[in-house]
């Protein structure tokens, strides 16, 4: 079901303005546009390569902030006595592919909600990937909104904190779960505006965490030409200009060969960065400055 509204191109998201008490067709539940790992010359992971995730079938768009839900059968037939904690899943893939829709056991939360004797509530959510989600530096901060990946995922947590209970979920138990650059992005999460913004999750379980040391946020320099990178590649020059991208038609095409520009070791050029607001500084001087300790794990 949908939790955010077709976002701006490179804005922040937000809540959809109308209602809708049907749940959407699969079709529906689409993707968010993604890099094809396998159409890479330096693949991400250097020497173990990032593969696609199976079934990923779903049609690929912008507007793709929609979540699936996973519920006990037992909170509909009238036989629920108590609330349900809840579990949300961020995906990884370098912040460059993945999707709720993977058909995998971690992403449909089966073999989680069976180990608790069906006694908690799965949700699993999309957030947008490569430049479309994570595009940051000087320029972005001034003109566009840099981090919007971590934004639809703070959404993902609103929406809960907002509607799990009608489901019987219990919003003050809610645990985040994530591997990779999903487990990157809880930690995120919680050293945002220097761990001062409660995440609204209580508990977190992070695998495999990954993330770019991506700090330098100063006029003209690593970030600020990645973009520049992309705004060539999307036929707008390397000209600082928001409108010509929100207007191309080639971000598809461009998000793929932005990844080709990463040479050494096959890293990705996208990922929570360094924007002044939500991440003040690179993640490690976060955590070791004892600010976050508040924070159970």
């Amino acid at each position: 079901m949908r939790f955010g509204a077709n976002p701006v191109r490179f804005g922040a998201p937000e809540f959809p303005t109308w209602t809708d008490t049907g749940i959407q067709p699969a079709k529906d539940g689409r993707n968010c546009i993604q890099v094809n790992p396998n159409d890479l010359d330096n693949a991400l992971g250097g020497d173990s390569p990032a593969d696609s995730p199976d079934g990923q079938v779903t049609k690929q768009g912008e507007d793709c902030l929609f979540l699936d839900l996973y519920v006990p059968k037992t909170v509909f037939d009238g036989t629920r006595t108590k609330l349900l904690p809840v579990m949300v899943w961020l995906y990884g893939g370098a912040f460059a592919f993945g999707s709720k829709n993977q058909l995998d056991p971690l992403y449909t939360g089966r073999s989680t909600i069976a180990t608790s004797k069906y006694q908690m509530i799965f949700v699993a959510g999309n957030y947008r990937l490569g430049a479309f989600g994570w595009l940051s530096g000087d320029y972005m901060q001034k003109h566009g909104q840099p981090n919007a990946g971590l934004y639809d995922q703070a959404l993902l947590f609103q929406w809960v904190q907002r509607y799990i209970e009608q489901v019987s979920g219990d919003k003050s138990q809610v645990s985040a779960w994530g591997e990779s650059a999903g487990a990157g992005s809880i930690l995120h999460h919680l050293v945002r505006g220097d761990c001062a913004i409660d995440p609204t999750f209580k508990t977190f379980a992070v695998q495999s965490p990954a993330f770019q040391w991506s700090w330098d946020n100063i006029p003209m320099e690593k970030l600020d030409q990645v973009y520049q990178n992309f705004s060539s590649l999307a036929g707008c020059g390397k000209t600082f200009d928001m409108d010509c991208l929100r207007k191309s038609t080639n971000l598809t095409a461009a998000n793929q060969q932005l990844f080709n520009t990463v040479r050494q070791t096959g890293l990705f050029p996208n990922g929570p960065a360094v924007d002044g607001k939500w991440i003040r500084r690179i993640l490690t001087l976060s955590f070791a400055s004892g600010e976050c300790r508040h924070f159970a794990g």
